[in-house]
């Protein structure tokens, strides 16, 4: 959902996932009012205005882009899972576990 809110070209007043099944809806997210949506809204960090959320979900993203364009693929060893599976030819998990076995030599260019 961030990357849907940095990405939008106009103002956000909500940003919403909706799950359906057995019959009803539930709501997760970051919404403005009580009655736009059933449920519990996520709190905004402390001092923090909707705005200001979007606009620190843009700054981490385009720092992670940035990152990952440059070649980091850092993986936490002890908690591979999350890079595992669908994500794996993103995160490079199982090259970055080889490097960090000492199976693999880094690439340098020469």
């Amino acid at each position: 959902l961030p990357l849907y809110a940095v990405s939008s070209p106009g103002a956000l007043s909500a940003l919403v996932f909706a799950s359906v099944g057995g019959g009803a809806a539930s709501y997760a997210g970051i919404w403005r009012s009580a009655e736009d949506f059933p449920g519990r809204a996520l709190r905004l960090p402390e001092g923090r205005s909707f705005r200001e959320q979007i606009e620190t979900w843009r700054e981490s993203m385009t720092r992670l882009l940035g990152e990952y364009a440059s070649g980091d693929t850092r993986v936490f060893v002890h908690d591979l899972e999350p890079a595992e599976g669908n994500f794996a030819p993103l995160t490079r998990v199982y090259e970055q576990l080889a490097l960090h076995e000492g199976w693999l030599e880094p690439w340098t260019e020469q």
